[in-house]
């Protein structure tokens, strides 16, 4: 009698050898079949690692609750004295473990695939999964009691056996993902440099969610931001730039096409920047610029078709859990796997699981300027610092994350009483960036880049601390908002560096650049060139569409108004009149004091957005994969 004789009776080690054996195997059959149902849903593999990682993942979590399994059946085993066959034991474990990870893995994909996220299941949807997985259990029985009297399938039956099959597996698709590697696509533009062209150089520098007022050269006094106030000191500082939209997608491309939120149609989570915007890399672009895009956030990544005009576009996509790659992410059991891991880690956050931190950015922002820094080129570097979660650093600089972190998808509403902790958490973060822009502008000044080269950093919105009883951003259109950083340094010697107090737009960043390049901006733009404008706006429009609230603004030297929708979600006053030449924090609500003026400043208003949504082009949507909507909600976008 050998150790893979099916008519042995089992025992306490057989129970156990059986149990896992039979996970291992349901583990590696149902992870084909799911691996199968990915690569047919997403039209492509752009990777083949998901096949041995789903191996690994499905035969190791599937091994040890096959185990767990055989622990339980040798005790009703001992208590009910059954003592069955191996094969028998085998059978009954394989039946058992196939069954419910299969309902499990097909409920899944039949509400994803079939029913999307309409609805949830009913009676008759679990009955018809029910009977499919118990025929397909039946059939499978039937071929194991046809074929199970041969060697390689008896051998099954055993714990060793079951892993060396594993192990086998697990070696040939390794194989296979080391021939064939990895399928890139290769970024839209040019297929090589442009030739090289003397000239202006522009880098255009996007810090999300960084506060105007959290920099000591804006009058910040908790702390001092030396690289920031190195910069404002070569540069226009304007100190009263206001932001079209408080949140990243519509207001980046606001930046970028010089429009209002109304004219590009770029506002909800799933809109997509329309083909027919002319972007600012696209201007340099037909200019004769290589132009180069890094984005470390989501919302402005290829999904949302924000490498228009870009011959480089990267998207520094944050780190799986576990080592999983952008489609072994889509398998089932690796959601569980990473949602077990949130709740029992939930306190540990490091920032490569939620974006790239600066450090990276760096890293390949001055890998690519070594490539391009002897042609002429426009390059847009997007930083995520100091975005939520909100880390806690040790030290300034490099390798500074301690594990510890605040982010608004672990906890949207917190109380009243972290907003000073949170808040203190942010300036670290903003300290750290500091130290990340002076390592980015002095690796500039050592490759004598830094005086030929037009360096605008902006921020594209603020952060709420509960100064207005509210939370993060996008949801309201309050200062602390949508007043932005806005530093301007042309090349040497062309503009004397000074502070700019009067009242700028974002919508009017792109043409300035092009103004400073010598380049006129498209006719469909609605920003202007500050440095060719004759009077500061009377008003300054902003708008916001997300989460069920629907704002506008606008903005002047003394007077503001915000109107909201009656029934938005965060108990917003439907109008709102502060008097921001005296309560610059906007904490008196003055809009029953000054009916006239809230009827003047609404009309005012709706002129605006008719002017904006008359000039708009046809929005479109794109439908959200599991990968991105995951990535939204790491960074809080969606629930």
């Amino acid at each position: 009698m050998t150790m893979y004789d099916i008519k042995r009776r089992m025992n306490f080690s057989s129970h156990l050898s059986t149990g896992a054996a039979s996970g291992i195997i349901t583990g590696v059959l149902v992870s084909i079949w799911e691996s199968f149902v990915i690569v047919a849903t997403s039209g492509e593999l752009t990777e083949i690692w998901l096949i041995p990682y789903g191996f690994i993942l499905y035969g190791l979590v599937c091994g040890i609750i096959g185990l767990m399994i055989g622990v339980a059946g040798s005790v009703i085993d001992r208590l009910l004295k059954i003592r069955p066959k191996l094969g028998t034991g085998f059978l009954i474990y394989f039946s058992f473990m196939f069954l419910i990870l299969s309902f499990i893995v097909g409920r899944y994909r039949y509400f994803q695939i079939i029913l999307g996220a309409a609805k949830g299941l009913g009676v008759l949807d679990y009955s018809i999964l029910l009977a499919a997985v118990i025929v397909g259990t039946a059939i499978i029985t039937f071929v194991w009691k046809i074929f199970s009297g041969l060697g390689p399938v008896r051998a099954m039956s055993g714990l060793i056996g079951a892993c060396i099959w594993f192990v086998i597996l697990v070696m040939v698709s390794l194989a296979t993902a080391g021939i064939y590697g990895t399928k890139t696509v290769n970024p839209p533009g040019k297929p090589a440099l442009a030739s090289q062209i003397p000239g202006t150089n522009v880098i255009l520098i996007i810090v999300d969610t960084l506060r105007h007022d959290r920099l000591s050269i804006n009058g910040y006094t908790k702390h001092r931001t030396p690289n920031f106030d190195a910069l404002a000191s070569d540069a226009i500082n304007f100190t009263t730039c206001v932001a079209q939209s408080s949140w990243t997608k519509p207001q980046i491309a606001t930046i970028l096409t010089s429009l209002y939120a109304s004219s590009h149609k770029a506002m909800s989570k799933a809109d997509i920047l329309p083909d027919a915007i002319e972007t600012i890399a696209e201007v340099f672009s037909q200019k004769g610029y290589y132009t180069i895009g890094i984005a470390d956030n989501v919302n402005i990544a290829e999904a949302f078709n924000f490498q228009q005009g870009y011959d480089e576009y990267y998207f520094l996509k944050p780190e799986y859990y576990f080592h999983a790659t952008e489609s072994a992410f889509k398998l089932s059991l690796y959601g569980l796997v990473r949602a077990i891991r949130a709740t029992f880690f939930a306190n540990e956050f490091w920032p490569q699981h939620f974006y790239q931190p600066g450090e990276v950015v760096n890293d390949k922002a001055m890998a690519l300027l070594e490539t391009i820094k002897q042609k002429r080129f426009f390059m847009l570097i997007h930083y995520m610092d100091p975005h939520d979660p909100f880390f806690v650093h040790k030290s300034l600089g490099r390798d500074s994350y301690t594990g510890v972190g605040y982010a608004r998808a672990a906890n949207q509403d917190p109380p009243a009483s972290v907003a000073g902790l949170y808040s203190d958490t942010y300036d670290g973060e903003v300290l750290y960036y500091d130290d990340m822009l002076g390592e980015l502008v002095q690796y500039l000044k050592k490759n004598s880049l830094y005086d030929s080269t037009i360096i605008v950093l902006t921020s594209d919105h603020g952060e709420e601390f509960y100064e207005h009883n509210n939370w993060w951003h996008g949801y309201t259109l309050y200062e602390e908002g949508i007043r932005v950083a806005l530093m301007i340094k042309p090349v040497a010697e062309t503009f004397q560096p000074h502070i700019d107090t009067t009242m700028v737009r974002s919508l009017d960043i792109a043409p300035t650049i092009l103004g400073l390049a010598g380049i006129d901006p498209p006719p469909s733009w609605q920003g202007e060139n500050l440095f060719m404008r004759t009077a500061e706006p009377e008003y300054i429009f902003s708008e916001e569409e997300l989460s069920g609230n629907d704002l506008l603004s606008v903005r002047g030297r003394e007077w503001k108004y915000i109107k909201a929708n009656p029934e938005n979600g965060r108990g917003l006053k439907p109008q709102e009149l502060y008097r921001i030449s005296e309560d610059p924090l906007e904490k008196n609500n003055v809009a029953e004091l000054y009916p006239e003026k809230v009827a003047e400043l609404d009309q005012l208003l709706k002129g605006m957005k008719q002017l904006a949504a008359g000039q708009s082009v046809a929005g479109h949507e794109t439908e959200l994969d599991a990968v991105t909507r995951e990535r939204l909600k790491a960074l809080g976008y969606i629930k």
